[in-house]
């Protein structure tokens, strides 16, 4: 009897030392940080990533496509952290400062440029030249620091005019938008506006509708393709591509290109985080896995 005594006290304590332990573990997974990225041939992970000094290689964290999924991903986990586009940031999340400075500020540090572009031997359609120099103008320039969190810019580029509406709608098919969901936001704004000016000029079948400018935001990489990008072998002459970070050397060799602005790239957490404010070097260590629970981060 007294042998069955001690083999259930034995076992007592096993059970009260297993539950402790895993109360203990539980404790520690739920303090977890849940990384969120974006993926491959993303011009915003790629510009995240240049301006922390990430390489591929080391970048953890789970894949959302778009700004919006990330955005989504963040708001719905207590314990995750994200990137998205300044523009993108709205009440559903909390943006960090990073150094103490605020991504609504220019000076923020992590930025990237927002770049559009056609391709590079071919003319465009008459109606997709023409919103193209709209998009490339000094009167598409306000209307960009009134719908981006950051700073237009004309540096390095050709001279900027002030748009002009012609007369009449030129020829040509419906305009393609295809790239960086980062810069669908501002091309949107830029698209009603560009429709409220030449539909005060134009009448009947040649006003133009959001149909008419179609905008489709699936990654910088979507936008440079031979599929549906500015490289389509038949619809590169209405297709303009849109980029979130610097063009590399074969995108660069098949296209034309304007530095439309400077973007932010907010750091955003869950609404009910107690982080305020990270470093550089803390960002750095929380996407690249060295950081991995938010009560190390001090």
């Amino acid at each position: 009897m007294k042998k069955i005594t001690k083999i259930l006290a034995v076992l007592a304590v096993f059970a009260v030392s297993t539950f402790v332990a895993l109360s203990f573990t539980a404790c520690v997974a739920a303090d977890g940080i849940h990384v969120v990225i974006r993926p491959g041939g993303s011009g915003t992970r790629d510009a995240f990533q240049s301006s922390i000094s990430l390489s591929d290689a080391d970048a953890v964290g789970s894949v959302a496509q778009t700004n919006g999924n990330v955005l989504t991903a963040v708001a719905q986990n207590e314990n995750a952290i994200g990137y998205v586009s300044g523009s993108s940031v709205d009440d559903s999340v909390k943006a960090v400062t990073v150094n103490n400075i605020a991504h609504t500020n220019a000076n923020f540090p992590i930025s990237r440029p927002y770049i559009v572009a056609h391709y590079h031997t071919v003319s465009l359609e008459p109606f997709a030249q023409l919103f193209w120099d709209f998009v490339i103008s000094t009167t598409a320039q306000t209307i960009i620091s009134n719908n981006l969190v950051g700073i237009p810019t004309a540096a390095g580029q050709p001279a900027r005019v002030v748009f002009e509406v012609p007369a009449e709608r030129p020829a040509g098919e419906q305009i393609l938008v295809r790239g960086s969901s980062s810069v669908v936001g501002t091309m949107q704004a830029l698209r009603a506006d560009f429709m409220t000016r030449v539909n005060a000029v134009w009448t009947g079948a040649d006003q133009v509708v959001v149909a008419d400018i179609d905008i489709d935001g699936q990654g910088t990489g979507y936008g440079f393709g031979t599929a549906v990008g500015i490289a389509h072998p038949t619809n590169n002459v209405r297709t303009i591509g849109m980029a979130s970070d610097a063009l590399n050397a074969a995108r660069t060799a098949i296209s034309n290109q304007n530095h439309i602005a400077q973007d932010i790239i907010a750091i955003i957490v869950h609404p009910t985080n107690s982080i305020n404010n990270l470093s550089m070097a803390q960002v750095l260590d929380i996407f690249n896995g060295t950081t991995q629970y938010w009560s190390d981060v001090a």
